[in-house]
């Protein structure tokens, strides 16, 4: 096994033990990564609809950021799935005042049944401190 493999397989547990429930035993993990979104521009929005527009813009970011394919084809699909944690860090302060930033981690997944070259799930989480001790 590929010292690479292994270190995924690692981080694998690592995710299946903070994120409970969030990440599945038959998913394989094909990268992950750590970013800082800014969320200042969902203040440009009403004040009832700002929430909802990070929202928008934490899955901008990440299909901007996040390049699961070398090259993008009509063919291959990639799904964004925001975390119910980071949904509800989101929305803590209510519909008006969202965070102005939210550090993140992006899991690259491909489900059991589907196939790498045509098919990517990202996950995304608000990063822990369980997982900040990992990285340290």
């Amino acid at each position: 096994m590929s010292e690479e493999r292994r270190d995924l397989d690692e981080v694998k547990r690592d995710l299946m033990r903070i994120y409970k429930g969030e990440i599945e035993e038959d998913e394989r993990i094909v990268n992950y990564r750590v970013y800082v979104i800014p969320l200042r521009d969902a203040y440009r929005a009403p004040r009832k609809k700002r929430v909802p527009r990070a929202v928008r813009l934490v899955r901008e970011f990440v299909k901007r950021h996040v390049k699961p394919f070398k090259k993008m084809d009509e063919e291959k699909v990639v799904e964004i799935y925001i975390s119910q944690r980071l949904n509800e860090l989101l929305w803590r302060r209510s519909i008006e005042k969202p965070p102005r930033r939210v550090r993140v981690l992006t899991v690259e997944t491909v489900p059991e049944g589907e196939r790498e070259e045509e098919y990517r799930l990202i996950k995304v989480f608000p990063v822990v401190e369980e997982w900040e001790k990992r990285e340290a």
